[in-house]
């Protein structure tokens, strides 16, 4: 019954986490008393690629995401009838069978991945822990690109820290507090007060240092150097960066100890595959502040920076002086009367294209052409020679034909005394061709009958004939159709001769 009950108020909860997390405190510890509480979430573990089914929980817990459950209070408790469900999701991980002593950290395996990404991972109480249902919410930030570290509670806050899975969190740092004044002089022995050295904490007070510029992906390899991040003091005096640092994706807090820029001065901090190429963060930490400066994608000597109040992209490289924009290069068209580049010796301008070509070699010291090819004197090529009639295989012109020398074809030779053979009975001979041609006007022509005054009043008697025929045939068809046309033409010049009478 209980299992029932938590499934059903988690998925209320899941579907309206308005509601469910009304009441309670989001990002840090609850300020409630109820002792069972979570203060540790591993997302992203060393080997389960964004699942928490990879590898040996008892053998190595960081292969495993996790998350870990601490009783507060003095007496072991039952955790039956809790349960840990992830933001946007139904998914529910029982905590049913499992006991945690008092003051006591147990690591929990859920059945659920937890997200990489940022989300939440909400506690929810059994229903008969008190009179309305207790939902803790706990979110924690992406863990895509971090799998050393854990989301975890630090005193009364949540902070990345080294996994310690079933293990008390470390304890927040304490600051160091400057001696005073007075404690100086307290411990200071009579007459001594020059010669005992007292060390005090530098501050690092740097409010006008600005990160100025970043180049993240110098040419060639990174690991060779070129990468670097440009400080630039916008204050009237100098400034010591003693107790400063700089953080990056991939290295943090890079001391700037004796450091000291000049009022209007740059410090350049060389690095080497220490920023990240497709877009990360510098951080410049001081004593009173972090100035964080997000960089996007950068190309081969791209720089980052900021140009006239604003951070822009930029070819122009500036270390340790003013950045600047990247120029703008005007391509002037050449004037069409300048005189071209004379050629290099063993080439000439060709005068279609303008441009330099390879002077052809005489065919003297060319190689000779294989037989059956001979050397073209315009592209200065080998190539087939076109078959001639005293050497080819072409069949022998006619005896009143020779063989054209540029198509290699027979063609009759002019003011041959060859007469043509005469053409057959009804054709002619074509002047202009040469060719026979139906004879206009010959008896070749198709006639049927002979042109006499018989046969034409024959052939005017059958025409007639078929007429009158077709006719007959047609008023045959349509007499009905006639009939009524007829009837209706009757019957209206009755009409109208009824209306002119009366």
């Amino acid at each position: 019954m209980y299992k029932f009950l938590a499934v059903v108020i988690s998925l209320l909860l899941i579907a309206s986490p308005a509601a469910a997390l009304e009441g309670t405190a989001v990002g840090t510890i609850p300020d409630i008393t109820y002792s069972i509480t979570v203060t540790e979430i591993y997302p992203n573990a060393e080997n389960a690629s964004g699942t928490s089914e990879s590898g040996n929980p008892q053998t190595k817990p960081t292969a495993n995401e996790f998350i870990e459950i601490f009783n507060a209070s003095d007496s072991s408790a039952d955790l039956t009838g809790f349960s840990l469900t992830r933001d946007g999701s139904s998914t529910v991980s029982f905590l049913d069978g499992i006991t945690v002593g008092p003051q006591e950290y147990i690591a929990v395996f859920p059945t659920f991945a937890i997200l990489n990404t940022a989300s939440s991972i909400y506690l929810n109480y059994p229903l008969d822990w008190g009179d309305e249902p207790i939902v803790i919410a706990y979110e924690y930030p992406s863990f895509s690109v971090d799998d050393q570290n854990s989301w975890s509670s630090v005193g009364n806050d949540w902070q990345k820290e080294t996994p310690t899975p079933g293990e008390a969190n470390p304890e927040p740092e304490v600051a160091e507090e400057l001696p005073t004044e007075e404690e100086i002089d307290t411990n200071l022995p009579d007459n001594e007060e020059d010669e005992v050295p007292i060390d005090i904490p530098k501050e690092c007070i740097a409010s006008t240092i600005l990160i100025n510029e970043v180049v993240a992906n110098p040419a060639g390899s990174d690991s060779l150097g070129g990468e670097f991040i440009e400080l630039y003091n916008a204050g009237d005096t100098s400034v010591d960066l003693t107790g400063c640092t700089l953080s990056t994706d991939k290295k943090q807090d890079i001391s700037l100890d004796s450091v000291e820029i000049a009022a209007g001065g740059y410090y350049v901090h060389g690095l080497s595959s220490d920023l990240l190429n497709n877009g990360g963060t510098v951080t410049l930490t001081t004593t009173i502040d972090e100035s964080v400066v997000e960089y996007p994608t950068l190309g081969d000597d791209i720089s980052w920076s900021i140009i006239d109040g604003v951070w822009e992209t930029t070819s122009v490289m500036t270390p340790g002086s003013e950045n600047e924009a990247t120029p703008i290069k005007e391509v002037q068209a050449s004037e069409s009367t300048d005189t071209p580049t004379p050629c290099p010796e063993g080439k000439f301008r060709n005068p279609e294209t303008n441009r330099c070509k390879n002077v052809a070699e005489t065919a003297a010291s060319l190689l000779p052409c294989s037989a059956g090819s001979v050397r073209n004197p315009e592209t200065n090529r080998c190539r087939k020679v076109t078959a001639i009639a005293g050497t080819s295989t072409l069949k022998p012109c006619a005896a009143n034909q020779e063989r054209n020398p540029t198509t290699n074809r027979c063609r009759n030779i002019a003011g041959a005394s060859n007469e043509p053979k005469p053409c057959e009975e009804g054709y002619e001979r074509n002047p202009e061709t040469n060719r026979c041609r139906k004879a206009v006007g010959s008896v070749a022509a198709a006639r049927t009958f002979d042109d006499t005054p018989a046969e034409r009043g024959l052939h005017s008697g059958i025409i007639i004939s078929m007429t009158v025929l077709a006719f007959g045939y047609a008023a045959y068809e349509y007499r009905l159709d006639i009939a009524n046309i007829v009837h209706r033409i009757k019957k209206k010049e009755l009409k109208n001769w009824l209306r002119q009478t009366l």
